[in-house]
């Protein structure tokens, strides 16, 4: 059975992002990390991520998928607003730097 979380991460500049990991028995120390394209989130395609993590199990990998600040059209993180209306694109770095 693999093991499941719903979990948040945090930015270096202080956004917080909603997720989901998927760790295996036995892991290679390596993951998969899905990025979702702009205005979508963490937890579209629950197909595609039951397929994914399972066959990054077998792998002996992770599994993370993680809301970027470009989620939705407009969302809050604490008392910032956030959302693919908003976003700058290049401070994605930022959500994919905190993912790793």
């Amino acid at each position: 059975m693999l093991q499941v979380e719903l979990t948040r991460i945090k930015t270096k500049d202080g956004i917080i992002l909603d997720g989901i990991t998927v760790q295996p028995k036995n892991t290679r120390n390596t993951a998969l990390i899905w990025l979702h394209g702009l205005s979508s989130s963490f937890h579209s395609g629950h197909t595609l991520i039951k397929e994914l993590s399972e066959t990054c199990a077998r792998a002996g990998m992770g599994y993370i998928k993680f809301n970027t600040r470009g989620h939705d059209i407009v969302a809050r993180s604490d008392h910032r607003f956030i959302g693919a209306g908003i976003e700058k694109f290049e401070d994605c770095i930022h959500d994919i730097r905190a993912m790793i």
